[in-house]
C-alpha cells in the first residue's frame, strides 16, 4: 500500500513540474524579443537565378531600380538570414544538419 502511494504521490509531483514547465516555456517564448515577427530588406546581387534553401514562400515582383528581397519571419531567423549569388538562406536553419 505504501509502495503505490509513493508511486502516486511521484506522478503527480511529476504531472505538477511538467504542466509548469510548459506554461513557464510558454510565457518567456512570448516575452523573447527574438520571437516576434520582423521584415529585413536585403539587396538582391542581381543573379539570374533563385535558390531557396529554407522552406518559404515567394512573391515575385517586377520594379524599377534595383533589387531587394524582403524577409518576413521570427527576429531570431530574420538576422542571420541573407542572399547571395542568387541563394536564399538563414544560417541557423537545421544547422546541426550541415556540419
Amino acid at each position: 500500500m505504501i509502495t503505490t502511494r509513493a508511486l502516486f504521490l511521484t506522478c503527480a509531483i511529476g504531472a505538477v513540474v511538467s504542466v509548469s514547465s510548459c506554461s513557464i516555456s510558454r510565457e518567456l517564448a512570448e516575452r523573447d524579443p527574438d520571437n516576434r515577427p520582423v521584415v529585413r530588406e536585403l539587396p538582391w546581387d542581381g543573379a539570374e537565378t533563385l535558390i531557396v534553401g529554407v522552406p518559404a514562400e515567394v512573391h515575385f515582383v517586377q520594379a524599377p531600380g534595383p533589387g531587394t528581397v524582403l524577409v518576413t519571419g521570427l527576429r531570431r531567423s530574420v538576422r542571420t538570414f541573407s542572399a547571395a549569388g542568387g541563394v536564399l538562406d538563414d544560417a541557423t536553419f537545421l544547422a546541426t544538419k550541415r556540419r
